[in-house]
């Protein structure tokens, strides 16, 4: 059953990848959506398993390393933490295999995109980074440099990536950098484990994917509806044609900002309610500089819904005239992860984060003693700290749909103003790093990299091997052939030297001997010239 998750996909990627052409494209669909739903029945029974009863499971698969002193086994480990990872993404994938028998109808090739889909999901790519940092708990929890640069680190990110993905215009880019700040690598989760809070971490990790995938998904319905179009200027007024859409999304974005009693909010503000109730300064800093990253990411989920769904339509009229639902193949997953991303939080709540729970008895994840939080941090923070989340949340949403409806020229008077285009300009350009690495870094990379090819690679290399050898042995073949001067003696004296140098071949280790000999021919020969 364990190996049956690795080995399954892989199965039907092979299936699809190899014999896409025989099973054709039904075929690679089934096959596909049918073993990744296989392998998700098989982590929840794994999840219960070696999560509730604390039973991990070691399998061995050959020896890697075989040395006297090391001997190291390749094979798999299955604990609450791996078991936990599991659920999201195999669901997420599966959702996704689900949705995407819909969205990729028309496509040419879709064996070729199931066979790769079986293997790599963003659900995985995403997550490797904190999934990382939680397994290595316990070399991270005897560095208390480390947990403090994790805090500060994941608090900059989330501020940082707030305040780009409120700046684009690309509706996937929005959600990217959202997912940057709430969880990828960085933000949040980070913050979790520079408190040494990894069960906290984990909690947000899950209950991140369902919104998250949710909004991806629900970006892609839209993308589909308005004929592969992603600015969302060229959008609004799809509420009408995309009610579904639209209300799945709502939820999405709900418990993105925390609102309360979603799933987003029993994760989220967790985390900052532990930055707060430690009551040390790097904590509480991180604590506002965390708020404030909520605040931006209040402003730009409003910002996606009201530009896409509520304002006057934007977009050209033909656009709006084949604006539609997606089929079931694409509603269903949507439906499913709404539940997930309303329920989820609360069902779970109390098996990864509650005061007495069991759940990570099995040491999957290590907290030094003196890193636990010992205490309840649903109530040792004041109530003012753990509303003011909430307040700034709602607060910020009826103040960005108040300016864009009854204030919108003090926007456009901003957006055209020199001083606002170079805000504006600088927050689109991601801070302006990549034009920095572009032109600070990539451009000198690139040109050092342009002389050691001409230096080494098309100069010294190619003169020394190729070029070098062949004029080489093309002078040693003229300097052969120009010992055939049709003189008879010339002959002898060559005929002697061979004879010569053949005798002594036993003797050549004699190096006093064999200098005699050569300076002795030299001679011989400068005579004979």
């Amino acid at each position: 059953m364990y190996l049956a998750i690795i080995i399954l996909p892989l199965l039907a990627s092979v299936a699809s990848g190899f014999f896409g052409r025989k099973i054709g494209v039904s075929g690679a669909q089934t096959i596909n959506t049918t073993c990744i739903i296989t392998t998700t029945i098989l982590s929840l029974i794994i999840f219960f398993e070696v999560g509730f009863n604390n039973t991990p499971v070691s399998l061995s698969m050959f020896k890697w390393i075989d040395s006297e002193s090391l001997n190291v086994f390749w094979g798999f480990n299955f604990d609450s933490l791996t078991a936990s990872m599991l659920i999201p993404v195999l669901i997420v994938s599966s959702l996704v295999h689900l949705y995407s028998i819909g969205y990729m109808s028309h496509d040419p090739h879709n064996q070729r995109f199931f066979s790769y889909l079986s293997l790599i999901h963003a659900a995985t790519m995403v997550t490797a980074g904190v999934y990382l940092l939680m397994r290595c708990s316990p070399l991270i929890e005897y560095s208390s440099t480390v947990l403090l640069i994790c805090l500060w680190l994941g608090a900059i990110t989330t501020v940082f990536s707030s305040l780009v993905g409120l700046y684009q215009q690309d509706i996937k880019k929005v959600i990217a950098y959202s997912t940057m700040s709430q969880l990828a690598q960085l933000g949040m989760m980070v913050i979790a484990i520079g408190l040494s809070s990894y069960n906290v971490a984990l909690f947000h990790l899950v209950n991140h994917a369902f919104y998250k995938a949710l909004l991806f998904l629900g970006a892609g319905a839209v993308i589909h509806a308005v004929a592969d179009n992603q600015d969302f200027r060229k959008f609004g007024g799809l509420k009408q044609f995309l009610p579904l859409t639209y209300s799945v999304m709502l939820l999405a974005s709900f418990s993105l900002v925390a609102f309360p009693f979603m799933t987003g909010f029993y994760s989220k503000d967790f985390i900052l309610e532990s930055a707060f109730g430690q009551y040390c300064f790097s904590s509480v800093i991180v604590y506002f500089i965390a708020v404030i990253g909520a605040i931006f990411t209040t402003l730009y989920s409003v910002k996606v819904l009201y530009l896409t769904f509520l304002v006057s339509p934007f977009g050209s009229l033909n656009r709006y005239k084949t604006a539609h639902e997606p089929d079931i193949f694409m509603s269903l997953p949507l439906i499913i992860l709404a539940i997930f991303s309303v329920f989820f939080g609360y069902l779970t709540k109390e098996v990864f984060i509650g005061l007495g729970t069991n759940f990570f008895l099995d040491n999957a994840i290590f907290i030094h003693p003196n890193n636990e939080i010992m205490l309840n941090t649903e109530f040792a923070v004041p109530v003012l700290f753990k509303l003011l989340p909430l307040i700034f949340t709602i607060v910020f949403s009826v103040m960005a749909v108040l300016f864009s409806e009854f204030y919108y020229k003090l926007i456009l008077l901003f957006k055209y103003n020199k001083i606002g285009y170079n805000i504006f300009s600088f927050f689109n350009q991601r801070f302006y790093i990549e034009l920095f690495y572009n032109r600070y870094i990539l451009d000198k990379l690139l040109i050092m990299g342009g002389h050691t090819t001409k230096v080494l690679d098309k100069g010294s290399i190619e003169f020394i091997g190729p070029f070098g050898l062949e004029k080489a042995l093309m002078y040693l073949s003229k300097s052969i052939a120009n010992l055939n001067i049709g003189i008879i003696t010339s002959y002898a004296l060559y005929i002697l030297i061979g004879l010569i140098s053949y005798i002594l071949i036993p003797y050549i280790g004699n190096y006093s001997l064999t200098l005699i000999l050569l300076f002795g021919l030299l001679v011989l020969s400068i005579n004979y010239s």
